[in-house]
């Protein structure tokens, strides 16, 4: 093991700890989004770490908008991330990075994999703890008609931008890694596309009690993935 790989895990482990002591995540939610954090780096090195950071950063720093309101709107879960909640973002990225190693024809994919996965999650937690608190109007996503504040599949013009502009800086840090902006306009679709389908599984299927919060955001970034997959 090298110096650089130590300081790669005393960084995770150091970020675990960090997250339970300050409850952003339990203490399981903490273990398995170290132990995720491992398999990404193992598999795509400092890249697709980094990009994991970026969406649990902007997942920080938007969930902590005007908490005390957002505690009032029907869907929100207040208080640390638990371990089902990990898993939902960043689980297929962990499962991603497992297959590579089973079936390395594709290895070459991983890492807009994983930045489709990332822009997807990233783009649905800040486009919807935005959208809460800076929407002004809220629309159906299915049939576009006034839907409540913080309701399953209710979308705003100013959360979904947020999104976007979610989905831009994981692109971003991955072009910066790479040194390839091609795919930028790959993994913003992506990211929007998973987004918006979280909506759409909200409106339809979440809120008929067919599937839960965790379901529907762990579907999402399964979309962003197969979309990124059909465009490479």
């Amino acid at each position: 093991m090298t110096l650089s790989e130590i300081l790669v895990y005393i960084c995770i482990l150091s970020g675990a700890v960090a997250s339970a002591a300050t409850k952003k995540l339990t203490v399981a939610g903490a273990v398995l989004g170290a132990t995720i954090a491992v398999i990404i780096f193992r598999a795509s090195g400092i890249a697709g770490l980094c990009m994991m950071a970026a969406f649990f950063v902007m997942g920080i720093i938007t969930t902590s908008l005007k908490k005390n309101f957002k505690k009032s709107l029907a869907g929100n879960e207040p208080g640390p991330r638990n371990v089902n909640q990990v898993f939902a973002n960043g689980g297929l990225a962990a499962i991603v990075c497992a297959g590579s190693w089973v079936f390395s024809s594709v290895a070459y994919m991983l890492p807009l994999l994983i930045a489709a996965i990332f822009s997807s999650a990233a783009a649905d937690t800040v486009s919807s703890e935005t959208g809460n608190v800076y929407g002004t109007k809220f629309y159906n996503i299915l049939n576009g008609r006034s839907a409540a504040r913080g309701v399953n599949g209710a979308v705003s013009v100013e959360g979904t931008l947020a999104g976007i502009a979610a989905s831009v800086v994981i692109a971003v840090v991955y072009g910066l890694f790479f040194n390839d902006f091609g795919y930028t306009p790959y993994i913003i679709l992506a990211g929007t596309a998973g987004n918006l389908s979280d909506s759409v599984f909200g409106a339809a299927l979440e809120n008929r009690g067919y599937l839960g919060n965790n379901a529907v955001n762990f579907l999402n970034t399964l979309v962003a993935a197969l979309v990124m997959a059909l465009l490479v």
